[in-house]
């Protein structure tokens, strides 16, 4: 628009409106996604993965959620919580990061207990057995393995 010497004005389009509008709309879908989360009462699966950027490394934390009342299609819906960087690549360490994850959201331990019914990750997550460390940081009672090997990523 502003190359065909349209007037867009200074305010909305201009280099700061970004900067100054992004913080109000992250603000708002955290509170949308932390609501749709904490009231759907349903079990929920949690996705992660290493990503790796040129020198930082990072992973990428989402969760699971079966959605059947809304899209008889696709039962399960993905939704993206975070990308972290991670400084300690220890099952103790990744499984740490991907439980600081969930409070962002509103969902503690005791929510974790009560609807976290599985883990998709893919080799490395399960060498370091990072299934067994989140167990243990959530104090789960239970005995069954909650692992589940996500080829598709």
């Amino acid at each position: 628009m502003h190359n065909s010497e349209c007037d867009i004005g200074t305010k909305n389009h201009s280099k700061e409106f970004p900067h100054l509008y992004l913080p109000y709309v992250h603000s708002m879908l955290l509170k949308e996604i932390t609501t749709f989360i904490t009231s759907a009462d349903l079990p929920e699966g949690i996705v992660a993965d290493k990503i790796t950027v040129n020198p930082p490394s990072m992973h990428i934390v989402g969760l699971r959620i079966p959605i059947f009342d809304i899209n008889t299609n696709n039962l399960f819906h993905s939704i993206y919580m975070e990308h972290n960087f991670v400084n300690d690549f220890s099952g103790k360490g990744l499984s740490s990061s991907i439980l600081k994850t969930l409070p962002k959201f509103g969902l503690d331990a005791q929510y974790g207990r009560e609807h976290l019914a599985g883990i998709a990750v893919d080799g490395q997550y399960i060498k370091l057995g990072v299934e067994n460390h989140i167990k243990d940081e959530l104090n789960f009672k239970k005995c069954s393995s909650i692992l589940g090997h996500d080829a598709l990523h």
